[in-house]
């Protein structure tokens, strides 16, 4: 049975958060104290919801309303990453390496990558 000084450790845990880690689905290990990444997040931009309950009521002809259905919410955690790592890039979209620019008179030895965010991609794991 959960006493109230549980609850307000969990508050404790749970009110600030100042680091965000990501562990693959498919790390196959439990070992939540090595992430495969800490994301460089946005000072100020993390945000998170346990999942508002939403009721659906229903007023009778005699006036009295009843409260028919209760549908919990999915909690949501946003975020907002700033870096330029194309390992990180990966998780949320297709990464496609840019070739050198080379014209008649000018070549750059300069590389890198295009990230294409346009279609959905599900990163599988464990913030």
């Amino acid at each position: 049975m959960a006493t109230t000084n549980d609850i307000s450790k969990l508050k404790q845990r749970t009110s600030d958060f100042t680091h965000v880690y990501f562990m693959k689905a498919d790390s196959g290990t439990a070992d939540y104290s090595s992430p495969d990444f800490e994301f460089p997040v946005v000072e100020g931009s993390i945000s998170y919801s346990l999942g508002e309950v939403s009721y659906e009521y229903v007023k009778l002809v005699s006036g009295v309303i009843w409260a028919t259905k209760r549908t919990k919410g999915d909690p949501e955690i946003s975020f907002q990453i700033a870096t330029n790592n194309s390992s990180v890039a990966e998780l949320f979209g297709t990464v496609t390496p840019v070739e050198s620019i080379k014209t008649p008179t000018i070549e750059t030895a300069k590389q890198g990558v295009s990230v294409d965010f346009s279609k959905v991609k599900v990163a599988t794991g464990t913030v």
